[in-house]
C-alpha cells in the first residue's frame, strides 16, 4: 500500500466519523451506505488492476505468436520487439514490452530484461515461459519455433482454465440466491414486527417504534456485511481471485442500500 492509498483511506475514515455523528437530518442507513460505498469505490482500483492483469494473461499467447512471426521474417530480436510494441496487447503487457525495450536500449541484455519483467509480472505461467525463452537464447536454439509452441500451449491451458471456471457459474448464481434469500427473510421478519399488534401483543407506541428501528438498523448492518463478503466469495470461486469479487460486492451493497432506503 503506497502513501496515496494510506492518505485516501485516512481521509475516508475521518470523513466517516464526522459524517456519522454530524447532526444533520439524514437517515442513518443512508449515512452508513455512503461510507461503505466510498470504501468500495476505492477498492475499484484493485478491480482495475485485476482486469489489466487478466487482459495481459489473455493476450500473452498472441504477443508470443506475433514476436515469432517477426523473427521468422528475418527481423533481429530488438527490432522484432519494437515491431510488436506497435500492436495492442492490453495496457499492462504493452507497458512491459516497452520496459524491456527501454532496458535493452540502456545496455541491459535481453536475458536480464526478461528476468526483470518476470519479477514485475509475478505470474507463474508467464515467468516459466520467459525462463524457457532465456534458456533457448543461452543455448542458441530456434526461438521462433519455441515461441509458437509456447503460445499454443498457454492458449490451451487458458481454455481449460476458462472451461473449469465456467462450470462454477452455478455456484455464483447459488450465492446470489442465498443473498436474496437473506433479504427476503429480513423483509418477512420486518413485516411481522410491523403487524405484531395483530397477534394480540400490546406495546406502547414508543417501544413499538423503537423495536422497529433497532431491527432495521441491525438487519441493515447484517445485510451490508453479507453483501460485501458474499461478493468477494463469488469472485474467488468464479475467477479464482478475491479482487474479481469487488464488482459483485458493489452490486449487492447497492441493492442493500436501495432496499433499506425504500423500506
Amino acid at each position: 500500500m503506497n502513501k496515496r492509498d494510506i492518505l485516501y483511506i485516512s481521509i475516508i475514515s475521518v470523513f466517516s466519523i464526522f459524517f456519522i455523528f454530524l447532526p444533520i437530518n439524514i437517515n442513518i442507513f443512508v449515512k452508513i451506505g455512503v461510507i461503505v460505498l466510498l470504501y468500495l469505490i476505492y477498492s475499484l482500483k484493485y478491480l482495475q488492476e485485476y482486469l489489466e492483469y487478466e487482459e495481459m494473461v489473455d493476450n500473452f499467447p498472441l504477443f508470443l505468436r506475433d514476436l515469432s512471426h517477426y523473427l521468422k521474417i528475418g527481423q533481429p530480436l530488438p527490432v522484432a520487439l519494437k515491431s510488436v510494441s506497435n500492436n495492442y496487447y492490453g495496457k499492462r503487457l504493452n507497458r512491459e514490452i516497452k520496459y524491456i525495450i527501454s532496458e535493452m536500449e540502456y545496455g541491459k541484455t535481453f536475458y536480464d530484461a526478461l528476468n526483470d519483467s518476470a519479477n514485475r509480472i509475478n505470474n507463474l505461467e508467464i515467468s516459466e515461459v520467459l525462463s524457457n525463452i532465456n534458456n533457448v537464447l543461452k543455448s542458441g536454439g530456434d526461438l521462433s519455433n519455441l515461441l509458437d509452441t509456447l503460445s499454443e500451449s498457454i492458449r490451451n491451458l487458458e481454455m481449460i482454465k476458462k472451461d473449469r471456471l465456467s462450470q462454477l457459474k452455478v455456484t455464483t448464481y447459488t450465492y446470489y440466491g442465498l443473498f436474496f434469500g437473506v433479504l427476503l427473510s429480513i423483509i418477512a421478519v420486518y413485516y411481522l414486527i410491523i403487524n405484531i399488534k395483530s397477534f394480540g401483543l400490546t406495546f406502547n407506541k414508543e417501544t413499538y417504534y423503537e423495536l422497529i428501528n433497532i431491527y432495521r438498523f441491525l438487519s441493515f448492518l447484517l445485510l451490508l456485511i453479507n453483501a460485501i463478503f458474499t461478493g468477494l466469495v463469488i469472485g474467488k470461486l468464479s475467477k479464482g481471485t478475491i479482487k474479481s469479487g469487488i464488482i459483485h460486492s458493489i452490486i449487492l451493497t447497492a441493492i442493500s442500500i436501495g432496499f433499506f432506503f425504500l423500506l
